[in-house]
């Protein structure tokens, strides 16, 4: 090893006792020198590779000096790329950070900043009393949504305008009196969920069927609205448009007369239409 020069651009420096190795440039490691001289009282620091004349309080004092000056050029180790996925500290994630799990947490909101790269977020099990278009702002990416038993009371459609990928959304077992269609144009805050396919609002306090669903979800298969406090079965025309629906369930719910005449031509459309009163038991 050989000894620090004014002829060297570049030394290595090994300093067997402390076991550290590093490369740096002549300018800095002079800095440390003299600023380890300057300290001890030594005139002149020589080193060489594990010898037995090392100064070993000379050494120490070079080590202390390179880790209080941070050690290493700046070319010795790249930058830690920034993070672009997290998971919430109330929420387990897995897949990823594909599936977040904030079930039962006694949540009372929705995580802030949700990662980007979620797909299935479960949120059941909380006291969560109302959604907002803001809290899914980042969640491009998630196919589905549970909300299931938590306290919400209404439910605007706006509140998933970013979500333009969800395919399953669960609000059962809530409290919801009203689940409203926003109309409006997607510049003033409306929307439609282009590949939603399954919609559950069972379980809660709807006395009427969701309007305008077609605007808000025209590519829905299932409807459950099983165990509200619906009187009526009238369909509103939105559900003409809803092609691709194979589903409505209207079970156990305060229905007590047939479909309305102007609802039998939907009817036909819809194979699996439920109405039956005692199909099944809600909790």
């Amino acid at each position: 090893m050989p000894a620090i020069s004014e002829g060297l651009s570049v030394v290595e420096v090994e300093y067997s006792v402390v076991g550290v190795s590093s490369r740096c440039s002549r300018a800095r490691l002079q800095y440390w020198v003299t600023m380890a001289s300057l300290s001890a009282g030594f005139h002149s620091v020589r080193r060489r590779h594990r010898s037995q004349t090392t100064n070993y309080e000379a050494i120490v004092a070079v080590v202390l000096l390179m880790l209080r000056h941070g050690g290493s050029t700046s070319t010795e180790s790249a930058a830690v790329p920034a993070t672009t996925s997290w998971c919430p500290d109330v929420c387990d994630c897995y897949n990823n950070m594909e599936t977040l799990d904030c079930s039962q947490r006694r949540l009372h909101v929705v995580p802030e900043r949700l990662p980007p790269t979620a797909r299935r977020v479960y949120l059941e099990d909380n006291n969560i009393g109302q959604v907002d278009a803001e809290e899914f702002a980042r969640s491009r990416r998630v196919s589905q949504l549970v909300l299931d038993r938590n306290r919400l009371t209404s439910v605007d459609t706006a509140a998933f305008c970013a979500m333009t990928s969800l395919q399953e959304l669960s609000l059962s077992a809530n409290m919801i009196g009203s689940f409203r269609v926003s109309l409006r144009a997607p510049a003033r805050g409306g929307c439609a969920s282009a590949v939603l396919r399954q919609l559950d609002l069972s379980l809660n306090l709807l006395t009427a069927v969701p309007a305008n669903l077609s605007s808000f979800a025209p590519r829905l298969e299932i409807v459950d609205l099983s165990c509200n406090e619906i009187t009526t079965a009238s369909l509103d025309g939105s559900f003409a448009q809803l092609t691709s629906l194979r589903q409505l369930d209207l079970s156990r719910n305060r229905i007590h007369f047939p479909l309305r005449r102007q609802s039998v031509d939907q009817r036909r459309t819809i194979p699996a239409l439920q109405q039956s009163r005692h199909s099944r038991h809600c909790c």
